[in-house]
Protein backbone atom coordinates (compact mmCIF):
# COMPACT_ATOMS: atom_id res chain seq x y z
CA UNK A 1 0.00 0.00 0.00
CA UNK A 2 2.47 2.44 1.08
CA UNK A 3 4.35 2.03 -2.74
CA UNK A 4 1.06 3.40 -4.15
CA UNK A 5 -0.20 5.74 -1.70
CA UNK A 6 3.62 7.43 -2.23
CA UNK A 7 2.80 8.71 -5.55
CA UNK A 8 -1.04 10.33 -4.36
CA UNK A 9 -0.95 13.69 -2.81
CA UNK A 10 -0.99 12.77 0.92
CA UNK A 11 0.55 15.73 3.64
CA UNK A 12 4.10 15.33 5.08
CA UNK A 13 1.47 14.40 8.43
CA UNK A 14 -0.40 11.57 7.01
CA UNK A 15 2.56 10.27 5.32
CA UNK A 16 3.73 10.31 8.94
CA UNK A 17 0.78 8.20 10.03
CA UNK A 18 0.91 5.57 7.73
CA UNK A 19 5.03 5.09 8.73
CA UNK A 20 3.78 5.19 12.46
CA UNK A 21 0.84 2.67 11.68
CA UNK A 22 3.64 0.30 9.98
CA UNK A 23 6.15 0.46 12.40
CA UNK A 24 2.93 -0.63 14.83
CA UNK A 25 0.24 -1.93 13.73
CA UNK A 26 -1.59 -1.65 16.82
CA UNK A 27 -0.57 1.88 17.56
CA UNK A 28 -3.88 3.98 18.47
CA UNK A 29 -5.35 7.02 17.87
CA UNK A 30 -4.43 8.45 20.77
CA UNK A 31 -0.81 7.53 20.70
CA UNK A 32 -0.73 9.15 17.17
CA UNK A 33 -2.06 12.43 18.16
CA UNK A 34 0.31 12.41 21.51
CA UNK A 35 3.36 11.94 19.14
CA UNK A 36 2.26 14.22 16.13
CA UNK A 37 0.82 16.85 18.28
CA UNK A 38 -2.09 17.53 16.82
CA UNK A 39 -5.75 16.19 18.25
CA UNK A 40 -7.61 12.75 17.68
CA UNK A 41 -10.05 14.81 15.57
CA UNK A 42 -7.41 15.46 13.43
CA UNK A 43 -5.98 12.07 13.20
CA UNK A 44 -9.31 10.67 12.38
CA UNK A 45 -9.27 13.63 9.03
CA UNK A 46 -6.25 11.82 7.87
CA UNK A 47 -7.06 8.84 8.20
CA UNK A 48 -10.44 9.48 6.25
CA UNK A 49 -8.62 10.99 3.63
CA UNK A 50 -5.87 8.47 3.13
CA UNK A 51 -8.45 5.70 3.52
CA UNK A 52 -10.11 8.11 0.62
CA UNK A 53 -7.09 8.31 -1.69
CA UNK A 54 -6.39 4.26 -1.11
CA UNK A 55 -10.05 4.04 -2.34
CA UNK A 56 -9.47 6.90 -5.20
CA UNK A 57 -5.94 4.96 -6.18
CA UNK A 58 -7.51 1.30 -5.82
CA UNK A 59 -10.20 2.35 -8.78
CA UNK A 60 -7.67 4.07 -11.02
CA UNK A 61 -5.47 0.64 -10.78
CA UNK A 62 -8.45 -1.79 -11.48
CA UNK A 63 -9.60 0.40 -14.52
CA UNK A 64 -6.03 0.35 -15.83
CA UNK A 65 -6.20 -3.73 -15.77
CA UNK A 66 -9.43 -3.86 -17.19
CA UNK A 67 -8.24 -1.23 -19.75
CA UNK A 68 -5.03 -3.65 -20.07
CA UNK A 69 -7.12 -6.80 -20.44
CA UNK A 70 -9.28 -5.45 -22.96
CA UNK A 71 -6.20 -4.12 -25.22
CA UNK A 72 -4.88 -7.97 -25.03
CA UNK A 73 -8.23 -9.31 -26.14
CA UNK A 74 -8.28 -6.87 -28.95
CA UNK A 75 -5.27 -7.66 -29.89
CA UNK A 76 -5.49 -11.78 -29.67
CA UNK A 77 -8.72 -10.30 -31.89
CA UNK A 78 -6.82 -9.01 -34.37
CA UNK A 79 -4.38 -11.87 -34.69
CA UNK A 80 -6.84 -14.11 -35.09
CA UNK A 81 -8.56 -11.87 -37.53
CA UNK A 82 -5.79 -11.62 -39.35
CA UNK A 83 -4.46 -15.31 -39.39
CA UNK A 84 -7.76 -16.09 -40.72
CA UNK A 85 -7.02 -13.77 -44.06
CA UNK A 86 -3.75 -15.27 -44.28
CA UNK A 87 -5.46 -18.22 -44.39
CA UNK A 88 -7.30 -17.49 -47.71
Amino acid sequence: MSEIMSETKLTERQQKILTLIKESPTVTGKQMSETLSVSQRTIERDLSAILGQYRLMQHVIHHNIHLMVKGVLEVKKGLCLYAIVMEQ
